[in-house]
């Protein structure tokens, strides 16, 4: 794979920030973001379920937006980076510092989850135009591209939420 186009560095960055206080692996974090989503997945086949056109057109619309908000947010997280960065050269008290680099890190972790993110909203807006192209009684529409939107999606959304929670921190915890 071209170095230009490999994402797995994305994934990786992203499965390292589900970590506690203490940087230790939560394998309910593991659950819960990937666990969750495959066994909704794994449900939707066992029920033969489908996506109709609204849902995809759905799925498509919401993928295309969101990737391109948060292109947009990704930008802003880097100058809020940049800004501590600065701010942490320019401050010599030991709390201040402490709590920049606490500020830092939890920036450097929804980063990589916003890349994530972006990815995961790609994949969904094309595997949601596979699977409007193909027939719904197919094989692949069936047994691949249906679990494939409904996991993606699932992640997604436990993946922005976790977004908002680390965004919720950064603001409330904001000393000054």
């Amino acid at each position: 794979m071209s170095a230009k186009i490999d994402i797995r560095i994305i994934i990786s960055n992203h499965l390292k920030t589900l970590v506690d206080t203490n940087d230790k692996v939560v394998c309910s974090d593991y659950f819960v973001f990937f666990g969750f989503p495959f066994f909704l997945a794994i449900f939707f086949v066992y029920k033969n379920y489908t996506l109709n056109s609204d849902v995809v057109s759905t799925l498509v619309n919401f993928g295309a937006i969101f990737s391109a908000l948060l292109i947009s947010v990704l930008i802003m997280v880097y100058d809020q980076y940049q800004k501590l960065c600065y701010a942490q050269i320019a401050n010599e008290d030991m709390a201040s510092i402490k709590d920049i680099e606490r500020r830092k890190t939890i920036i450097q972790q929804m980063y990589h989850n916003i890349s994530y993110c972006i990815l995961l909203s790609i994949i969904l807006v094309v595997c949601a135009l596979l699977y409007q192209a193909l027939e719904p009684s197919c094989s692949l529409s069936r047994y691949v591209l249906i679990p494939l939107n409904v996991f993606v999606t699932g992640n997604l959304l436990l993946t922005i939420l976790m977004v908002l929670k680390r965004t919720y921190l950064l603001i409330t915890t904001t000393k000054g």
